[in-house]
């Protein structure tokens, strides 16, 4: 298996090597910090050109979506570079998941080497998942029953009571009940923390052993056997009778019955239990565990890696979502400045002029500064520049921002621009007030947001301080 993860890294090497060069005068002026793996794009742009996932994301949602957080008029370069994104980040995980599964499989091969002997729990029973390699090479899995390290007479300390219904649950083994009795039974030589002595006796031994095991001459029908514990503690005694219908074993391997054998037959005092060199005749080796795990981890890690695909979308949902309140934000301001120069006697077109040339005058200041109302009110700007009507450039920037009150900001322009009236001057005094309202309003509510998350750090430091002072009152109390 490590070959092939090895086979795996080395086609994906590979591929970044031949991709490397792929579209790079597109990926060079691309901001590290809005594509954080831009040193995966040449693989995700191969793809995504060469694959049929070129085209998902082609609805015209997902259109609208990136043009309200791009701010552009054509959106295909934009979009693209979202689905390249999306893709490098799928690409990512796939590599993750392929270096982990090479690492579990690295870890887990160190960890096999061969062993001669399984340890004895002093406690209680342990089941080993061991494999053996035999001469030709094949490694074959057993489950291996180690009972449990018995105590002496003299480390046994407590009197025998009430144990009988744990006892037949024990001596039951993996069966479900003893009405239907078809795996070897657990004839334990103890039980209870008091660590009483169990000895059998059994109605006829030659259907079920003194090592639990069940015969093969075992009648299909079922055979009734009675099993009689005398559990012993010091001198009390007490016989216990029970019965289970024994019907003929099933699913044990002949190699794990081998090794079973082999180590019932070991004496139960020793810690250490050694697996017999053969089975069959032929030299065997055995393995404590195989490294399959990393199939699990590696089919995680595929599917996460296309799951992420699509998860990746919520992504621009939250964008939008911060677009929108920026927006909100901004739009007191927005009016505030309209009214400040319509006052001043400027027409519609050389009010915008003014407010877009003062915000590349901040923006230029600010280098990473981005407000989506300016940056669409740029747009409808550049729009009458080239012959479009004012009406429509204005139209198209309450529609392009998208919110309630843009558009309504977009009707009052508009409306001043057909009737050529002073009314414009009121409209927009009431607009401003009703929005610092509703930015008051918003303004609180993020703020009992904000005090509704830290409540329970609040909690948090309560506690704390009130275990600061009681704590050493209640131990000067017992003082």
């Amino acid at each position: 298996m490590i070959k092939i993860y090895v086979i795996a890294i080395v086609l994906i090497t590979i591929f970044y090597t031949s991709t490397f060069f792929y579209r790079k005068k597109l990926r060079k002026n691309l901001n590290r910090k809005d594509y954080p793996l831009k040193a995966l794009f040449g693989m995700a742009m191969f793809m995504v050109d060469k694959f049929p996932i070129a085209y998902a994301g082609k609805g015209n949602s997902l259109n609208k979506a990136i043009r309200k957080i791009s701010v552009k008029e054509d959106i295909k370069k934009e979009k693209y570079l979202y689905i390249v994104n999306k893709v490098s980040y799928c690409i990512l995980c796939g590599i993750l998941a392929v270096v982990l599964g090479l690492g579990i499989e690295i870890s887990g091969s160190e960890s096999n080497e061969p062993i001669t002997s399984v340890k004895r729990d002093s406690i209680d029973d342990e089941v080993y998942n061991i494999y053996y390699e035999d001469d030709s090479g094949a490694i074959k899995p057993i489950e291996l029953e180690v009972g449990k390290k018995e105590l002496k007479d003299e480390e046994i300390l407590k009197i025998i009571k009430g144990y009988q219904e744990e006892l037949v649950q024990k001596a039951l083994g993996k069966n479900d009940n003893a009405q239907n009795v078809t795996k070897p039974l657990n004839l334990v030589g103890s039980i209870g923390e008091e660590n009483i002595l169990v000895s059998w006796e059994i109605s006829d031994s030659d259907i079920i052993d003194y090592d639990g095991k069940i015969n093969s001459n075992v009648d299909k029908e079922g055979e009734l056997v009675y099993l009689t514990a005398i559990m012993t503690y010091e001198k009390v005694t007490l016989e216990y009778v029970f019965s289970v219908n024994v019907y003929p074993h099933q699913g044990e391997s002949d190699a794990k019955r081998q090794v079973q054998s082999y180590v019932d037959n070991q004496d139960v005092y020793d810690s250490q239990v050694n697996l017999p060199e053969k089975i069959d005749g032929k030299k065997v080796k055995y393995y404590s565990s195989k490294g399959q795990n990393s199939y699990v981890v590696v089919t995680i890690g595929l599917i996460l890696s296309v799951a992420l695909f699509f998860f990746k979308d919520r992504d621009i949902k939250d964008k939008i979502e911060d677009r929108n309140e920026q927006l909100l934000e901004d739009y007191p301001e927005i009016v505030n400045k309209l009214l400040l120069y319509h006052n001043a006697g400027l027409s519609v077109k050389s009010a915008i002029e003014k407010i877009v040339s003062g915000y590349k005058e901040d923006k230029k200041e600010y280098h990473e500064m981005l407000r989506y109302a300016y940056e669409e009110l740029e747009i409808s700007l550049i729009q009458m520049k080239s012959g479009v009507s004012e009406i429509t450039a204005i139209n198209n920037y309450g529609k392009n921002c998208g919110l309630h009150c843009y558009v309504k900001l977009s009707g009052i322009i508009e409306q001043n621009i057909r009737r050529g009236t002073n009314a414009m001057t009121v409209v927009l005094e009431n607009e401003l007030e009703s929005s610092m309202i509703e930015k008051k309003n918003t303004m609180l509510k993020a703020g009992g947001k904000i005090s509704t998350k830290l409540m329970g750090p609040m909690i948090v430091m309560l506690i704390v301080a009130m275990a600061i002072i009681m704590v050493p009152a209640f131990l000067s109390m017992n003082l």
